[in-house]
Parts: structure tokens; sequence; C-alpha cells
């Protein structure tokens, strides 16, 4: 090298790849690669994986194996693991979904509304009569139908059940039953009077897949089965909503 008159040397071309087939253990060659890149398949994304095992960080554009079904067009859509190697994926259709104010929507969540019409003359001298629910106002997963609830899917339901009567005695008693496969749920009451009387029964009741939920209304004291179920939305109506 003469240091008066020096030499040009070339742009080095040091690169980052998945070999090293120049240089030495002790120098590099202006062709040589810098950093050896790990080229086996990225692990499967799972609790048991151990950060960082790889020799060194993978590209940014690297593809884990095990993930599935990607989600594409909705970015609020929540993921869930598939049970299988860790593997996530996105639900197909119906799935909960939390938007960027943290407000979560489940529009798959079984809940019915329904409501009665009116009914004469079907309890009063202590007869025991199941309500018919004669409109849906709506049925999420069609799980209602014959006046019965039947439970998709186990867990608690919330239920909220208003039944009104008139054309009572003067010493009516009445009991609103909401009757599951597993228990009742009770509501006595005793007014006095014979003008129109509202009972409610609200309660969160447990329920097995296949389940089935009715309700019944009894009343006393009237002498004859003279008292009357009253229709419409804002007299008697149930809801039902899963919570659990």
């Amino acid at each position: 090298m003469n240091i008066n008159n020096p030499t040009t040397f070339a742009t080095p071309d040091l690169t980052l790849t998945t070999a090293n087939s120049s240089g030495t253990s002790g120098a590099l060659r202006a062709d040589d690669s810098i950093l050896v890149y790990d080229t086996s398949v990225p692990a499967s994304v799972g609790t048991a994986n151990a950060t960082g095992s790889a020799s060194t960080s993978a590209r940014r554009d690297h593809v884990h194996a095990a993930l599935s079904g990607a989600i594409t067009t909705v970015d609020e859509t929540i993921a869930r693991y598939t049970g299988t190697a860790g593997a996530l994926q996105g639900y197909t259709s119906g799935g909960p979904v939390i938007s960027d104010t943290g407000t979560i929507t489940a529009s798959a969540q079984p809940t019915i509304g329904v409501y009665a019409d009116f009914q004469e003359n079907v309890t009063g001298n202590n007869t025991t009569y199941t309500v018919l629910w004669a409109n849906e106002i709506w049925d999420v997963g069609s799980n209602f139908a014959s006046n019965t609830f039947t439970a998709p899917v186990t867990g608690k339901y919330l239920v909220c059940c208003q039944v009104e009567a008139s054309d009572y005695g003067s010493t009516n008693d009445s009991t609103l039953n909401v009757i599951t496969s597993n228990r009742t749920w009770v509501v006595n009451s005793d007014p006095e009077g014979t003008s129109k009387r509202a009972a409610h029964n609200i309660a969160v009741v447990d329920m097995d897949a296949s389940d089935t939920l009715t309700v019944t209304y009894r009343a006393n004291g009237a002498g004859s089965d003279s008292v009357d179920i009253q229709g419409g939305s804002t007299r008697t109506s149930m809801t039902i909503f899963k919570v659990g």
C-alpha cells in the first residue's frame, strides 16, 4: 500500500443472510456475511414457548406456521385459540367484537323477548295455567317455540317475567312460577281488591344445555276460573338473556 498514493477499495458488500461461506475466524472479506439468520420455521404460538429461544430474532416478514384464519376485514373482532398447538383463529360468524371505546358486542348471545295476547277465564279457582306467549319481539338463536325457551348451552340466564291479571275475587291470592328443568322459581302475592294486578318474577336461573323454561300463573279465591290474563308487551311479557 502506497501511503502517498492510497489504494481505493470497493464499497464493502457486507450482508445479512442465512449462510456465511466467506471470511475466516479472524477477518472479514468485503463480501462477507456479518449476521446469519436462523432458517428454521418459527415455533407455534403457545404458553409453553420460551421467549427469544432462537439464535437471532426473526425477520420482519416472517410467518408463524400455526396461525390460521387471520382477521383481515374487521380489526375489532376477537381472536381465539383453537385448542391445538396453540394456534389462533378468527370466528367464522357471530364472534364477539370489542370497539375502540371498549364496548363489547356479542351478536349471537342467546336472548328472547316475548309477550302474551289476552287470555280469558284461565284461572281463579286455584287452577295453574301455563302462560301462552303468542308474540316474539326477538329470538336470537331461535331458542323459543311453543311457549318454551330451550337453553342452547349450559349457563346462567336472567329471566324477567311479568303477568297482569284481572277480574279477581275479594280474597284472591296468586302465584307466578318460572319453571326450569332444574328447579322452580316462585313468587307469591296476596293482594286486596278486584282490579287488575301485576305479578313480577325476576331471577337468574341455572340451565343446562337442552333444559327448558316455561311460566305458569295461578290465582285462587274467585270461586271459578274467571281471572283473565291481560295481553300486550307492557302488561304480560318476558325477556331472557344469557349472563354467564
